[in-house]
């Protein structure tokens, strides 16, 4: 679970600015808190603000960290936040404290953005009951860790393997070295599969395709769920197409049987525009190991079936959306931008509801953007699960929460979000932008 995020000098954020999942002193709605020894985490977080605000940039800065810690990605060095010539030089910080497995973690690095160089770097033990302990702590080519024995002989290996690349992170390069059976290091390998296995980034846009075999129990369950959204599709199958291995390149084919034949998760999903941008294929490997293409498509009440292009953007975006969502992998931290587009506001409204009220979603968490006022509900939120991102006149963006409102229960908070009482909405410069009135 993702318990805090920090990021500064990053896009539209300066100074440095927090999302936090930790609950605060609102006492409703107690079943969408994780509890934690004696802390509350939320399960999640809705962002808001103007257009340009900067609620995208807080989502794509931590997709920024993933990509760094997970692929090595650099960072465009362009990223830092502009407003000022000495940001150029300053470095950006980018922290997320989480939970894995049982135990706490903070994670962290700065970085000089225009330069690639990573400046400083961290990871920390946290306690409920008692002070922090250093797991590692790196400035600039000097690494200290707590280990001793053995796990210190091969951390001091690994240290030296790594201090001169200032633009790898080391957990990123610990984790090629861990293993199963490396005991205390394990820790590296556990913090790094947070990011790379239990932070989603999902893309709601891209209709849903299984990445792994799906039990009929849950595939029953999604159709279901589909079909209590009055779009008039009873159920979302598969049909098989003959004949789709020889319309792909030789070396396609055979990449993708060497995939499946690896052991990998199968069947696979394929999006492809070798076929078509809009068509949607479950990929395997039949007895005879030919590849076997099974399309999408939408079964309508009467049992006329559709094909992909033939369902609304809506339709689609709302399945892949509760598969994501209702799939029955624990312990995910899902980011979403825009989650309310292409949707009507009461499926959205019914959809966030059904998220937060179901109880097979354990330790699921789900933080997104909108622009959908009909979810400041009491009904529906807490107080301390929306949020706001403002952009003052310099530029930055600034990151803050209703529970700072302390708002009464029987309040209508999405007339007062409306007028401006909490800021993140637009400031128009003109009544008349086009012109002058005649």
């Amino acid at each position: 679970m993702l318990i805090r995020f920090r990021v500064s000098n990053f896009l539209s954020f300066d100074e440095e600015q927090t999302l936090s999942m930790i609950s605060g002193k609102t006492e409703s709605h107690s079943g969408h808190v994780i509890p934690f020894d004696n802390v509350g985490i939320l399960k999640l977080s809705a962002l808001y603000g103007a257009n340009a605000s900067g609620k995208t940039n807080l989502i794509k800065a931590m997709v920024t960290m993933k990509n760094l810690v997970v692929f090595n990605e650099p960072i465009l060095k362009d990223r830092y936040h502009r407003s000022s010539p000495k940001n150029e030089s300053r470095p950006s910080l980018f922290e997320a404290e989480i939970e894995f497995n049982g135990r706490l973690f903070s994670y962290g690095f700065e970085i000089v953005i225009s330069e690639g160089r990573i400046i400083d770097e961290w990871l920390h033990e946290l306690y409920i009951d008692r002070d922090s302990s250093i797991i590692f702590e790196r400035t600039g080519n000097n690494i200290v860790t707590n280990f001793v024995g053995e796990d210190k002989k091969r951390m001091d290996i690994y240290a030296e393997d790594t201090v001169d690349k200032n633009n790898l992170l080391f957990l990123t390069a610990m984790r090629s070295h861990v293993r199963q059976t490396d005991g205390a290091l394990r820790t590296f390998a556990d913090v790094y599969d947070w990011f790379a296995n239990k932070l989603m980034i999902l893309d709601s846009n891209v209709p849903f395709i299984p990445t792994r075999s799906l039990s009929e129990e849950y595939f029953d369950r999604l159709n279901r769920f589909m079909a209590s959204f009055g779009t008039g599709i009873n159920e979302i199958g598969y049909e098989t197409k003959p004949g789709m291995e020889n319309v792909l390149p030789k070396e396609i084919a055979e990449d993708m049987k060497k995939q499946l034949m690896s052991g990998k998760d199968s069947p696979v999903g394929m999006r492809s525009a070798t076929f078509s941008s809009s068509v949607d294929y479950r990929v395997s490997l039949s007895e005879n190991s030919s590849l076997v293409f099974d399309e999408i498509v939408y079964r309508h009440k009467g049992g006329i079936t559709f094909h992909s292009h033939e369902e609304s953007d809506g339709t689609k975006k709302l399945y892949s959306l509760l598969a994501n969502l209702f799939s029955d992998d624990a312990d995910m931290t899902i980011l979403m931008d825009e989650l309310d587009s292409r949707l009507h506001p009461q499926l959205t409204y019914r959809l966030v509801r059904m998220f937060l009220t179901n109880d097979d979603l354990p330790n699921k968490q789900l933080i997104f953007t909108t622009h959908e006022s009909c979810l400041m509900d009491f009904e529906l939120l807490r107080r301390d699960e929306i949020w706001f991102i403002e952009k003052n006149v310099q530029g930055s963006s600034r990151v803050y929460s209703l529970e700072d409102f302390n708002e009464r229960m029987d309040r209508r908070i999405e007339k007062a979000y409306r007028e401006g009482r909490y800021g993140g909405v637009p400031i128009f410069s003109t009544v008349f932008p086009l012109g002058e009135r005649k």
